[in-house]
């Protein structure tokens, strides 16, 4: 710690300070993957998310095609 405040030219006791402010919390999850294993996953879930989501954008754009056409050029009229 000596050797740190050194070279960046503060007080030690700050730097103990900005830890104990700033540094995770032991056995805190920071929500970051641990291992190649859990970043694998995670990149797999969130492509898979992705997929969902991107299908659900081409369903809203439908959607608002419909529903912004005129009322001639839509469903057709009962005839009764």
């Amino acid at each position: 710690m000596r050797q740190v405040a050194d070279e960046l030219g503060v007080n030690e006791s700050m730097l103990y300070d900005w830890r104990r402010k700033y540094a995770p919390r032991p056995g805190a999850s920071t929500g970051a993957p641990q291992n190649l294993d859990e970043a694998t996953r995670e990149i797999e879930r969130l492509r898979a998310e992705m997929v969902c989501m991107q299908e659900r954008e081409i369903v809203l754009k439908k959607s608002l095609g419909i529903l912004s056409e005129t009322p001639g050029s839509g469903m057709p009229r009962s005839r009764r």
